[in-house]
């Protein structure tokens, strides 16, 4: 079974841009200019190196997380040696699939830790975070960070901006960056290892935990409808007979 990320939104802004979108989709117009949604070929990889550059001028406060399949693309590789190298901008990359990308190298990717959680459920979501906390800039997207995504197809990112949701998300990733049970971490000759756990550390599952997470939420209180009592066949029959008359 798969697990992704979808999102119902009623802010004005994005249903525009949808619109938008599917209009030039269904003209075949891939060069769309959208003021929320990033879209590929055009605009998702610039705007995804874009602000990873952010994050890289604000130094070791820089911060990057990024949830996908595979990283296959050489201008996101690049960009994130880039970024691990200069002022050493803490980058986590969750990355169940293909990673051509070596985690640890001295002098080149030291700031970055690349982990694949493979469980019960097949990971599919997408989730790109830039920045820390409030301020930080996060989407949820088709893509992954494959050429074959980035410059071959029409994928689309779009922003999270509910404060309650983007929290959820983050506690999400904080649990998938904690999990130690089925999370392997790469290594830097690009081999995966189980994640060590410390004397006392509790287990942390993090497919476990997001089942027992979602079988505990509470569910939102129906409305408080009355409910239209059905007439009997008696009153119905009566109610004719007096419009009749």
């Amino acid at each position: 079974m798969y697990t992704d990320y979808s999102l119902m939104t009623s802010r004005q802004e994005i249903g525009e841009d949808a619109a938008v979108f599917f209009q030039n989709m269904s003209i075949s117009n891939l060069n769309g200019v959208y003021k929320h949604l990033i879209v590929s070929p055009t605009s998702l990889k610039q705007k995804v190196l874009a602000l990873m550059d952010e994050e890289i001028a604000k130094g070791e406060s820089g911060r990057i997380i990024m949830k996908m399949n595979s990283v296959t693309d050489m201008d996101f590789i690049r960009k994130v040696t880039e970024a691990s190298q200069a002022g050493g901008v803490k980058i986590d990359l969750i990355v169940r699939g293909i990673c051509c990308i070596l985690p640890g190298i001295k002098g080149k990717t030291e700031n970055l830790r690349v982990t694949s959680i493979v469980g019960r459920y097949l990971e599919h979501p997408r989730l790109f975070v830039f920045g820390k906390g409030a301020d930080a800039k996060m989407y949820i997207g088709s893509a992954d960070m494959m050429t074959r995504n980035t410059e071959k197809r029409v994928e689309v990112a779009c922003p999270v901006y509910d404060v309650e949701i983007r929290k959820r998300l983050f506690h999400q990733l904080h649990v998938m960056l904690s999990d130690n049970v089925k999370a392997r971490a790469m290594t830097s000759d690009g081999t995966y290892v189980k994640k060590p756990v410390e004397d006392g550390a509790n287990l942390v599952n993090a497919q476990e935990t997001f089942m027992r997470e979602a079988s505990q939420a509470k569910r939102p209180a129906a409305a408080n409808v009355p409910k239209k009592k059905k007439e009997g066949f008696l009153t119905a029959v009566l109610k004719i007979f007096r419009k009749k008359q």
